[in-house]
């Protein structure tokens, strides 16, 4: 895009606006630079509410009540992914000249600047549609597959947990009908043994249960001692047993009636965890869930069953641990998109952070901006 593309509307006098300053925006800030050329470049974002004069790349940063004083010709670029919020606010105090960058997450890039459309205040006629579905969710009974369940259950789904073991499936089921206020059925099934995966779905069968929507979420995270003999052999074991040989298994074993049926959706929980060698076993067997998720997604872009890859983010959970930046609600309602029964992409990537806090509404609005419905 060219700087007269990216000043449209602006009279040439306008001072660009950044507006978010999150990691993304930091690594590609000079990439966005040249975008803008030489404009009087203007950071805002929340983190600067009532500071002094702070610059990052030459750039000087204020908060959100900067906006006041500006033209409401100003060019703003949003350069947070959960653009969605930020535009409605933009719009409502009378901004018109509003773009975002779509960043590119594997290269860490401005993928591109595009206009925010214009009517965005009437894209939203879809609504967050699941029709008459069953939801397998493994590892459900706490955590990020808990989150899961009971958001799929409130939006009318059927959702089938999964637990290790008898105790842990009780305890997740108490927990799912005390949120959702109805019950609902549970298989056991341990992922660290070879049949688990068979084990599953004889008890499915036995309870005459067809799986619409499966969400492969149940895993561990191995780390390694370096004290004890074979233990890096061990920890690799464990993480390929549970995070992706079992998960192909159950996928392989659920995917002929999803085509059979003519309707199917499949999300595997991956991660972007990197830089944590003790925890390399664990990285590398979501590192191969990933690439199995992207080629299973190619063989099925003729049929009706869908594939995406969710990255929930760094939340607080057991595995997430107590310091991580997001709380388990934020995987809501990003997490669900790859569950949709509007026609989405296949083999997308979700990251369930760029939608935190959205209302399902507002969900469908961005998926459509990005590009993920039509």
């Amino acid at each position: 895009m060219t700087l007269e593309e990216l000043n449209d509307n602006s009279d040439g006098k306008a001072t660009a606006v950044f507006y978010g300053a999150g990691s993304l925006f930091l690594e590609c800030a000079e990439q966005l630079l040249q975008i803008t050329g030489n404009l009087n470049a203007l950071i805002i974002d929340q983190k600067y509410l009532n500071t002094g004069d702070v610059f990052v790349n030459g750039i000087p940063c204020r908060g959100p009540e900067a906006l006041s004083g500006l033209s409401r010709s100003t060019l703003i670029v949003i350069c947070t992914r959960n653009h969605i919020v930020i535009a409605d606010d933009l719009s409502a105090m009378g901004f018109f000249n509003i773009k975002y960058a779509q960043f590119e997450l594997s290269s860490v890039r401005v993928k591109q600047v595009l206009d925010y459309p214009k009517s965005v205040n009437t894209v939203g006629a879809h609504k967050v549609a699941f029709g008459d579905r069953t939801a397998l969710v493994t590892g459900s009974t706490r955590g990020i597959g808990l989150e899961i369940a009971v958001a799929l259950a409130l939006r009318g789904v059927r959702v089938i947990l999964h637990g290790r073991s008898e105790g842990s499936l009780k305890e997740g089921l108490r927990r799912f009908e005390e949120r959702t206020s109805s019950k609902t059925d549970g298989v056991v099934a341990d992922f660290s043994q070879h049949n688990g995966p068979e084990i599953l779905c004889q008890n499915l069968l036995e309870k005459n249960i067809s799986i619409d929507i499966l969400y492969n979420n149940a895993g561990i995270s191995a780390t390694l001692n370096y004290l004890v003999p074979n233990a890096y052999g061990n920890s690799f074991d464990d993480c390929m047993m549970v995070n992706f040989r079992a998960v192909v298994e159950l996928t392989s074993r659920l995917l002929p009636k999803m085509l059979e049926g003519g309707f199917g959706r499949i999300i595997f929980l991956t991660s972007m965890i990197s830089k944590e060698p003790e925890r390399i076993a664990y990285i590398c067997s979501k590192a191969a869930l990933t690439s199995y998720a992207y080629e299973l997604g190619n063989q099925m872009q003729s049929t009706a069953v869908r594939v995406s890859t969710l990255d929930p983010g760094w939340v607080r959970s057991d595995m997430g641990g107590e310091f991580a930046t997001n709380d388990l609600g934020s995987v809501i309602p990003g997490a669900l998109v790859g569950a949709l029964a509007l026609p989405i992409q296949n083999g997308i990537w979700v990251s369930a952070q760029d939608y935190s806090g959205l209302r399902d509404k507002q969900l469908i609005r961005k998926l459509i901006i990005d590009g993920f419905l039509k």
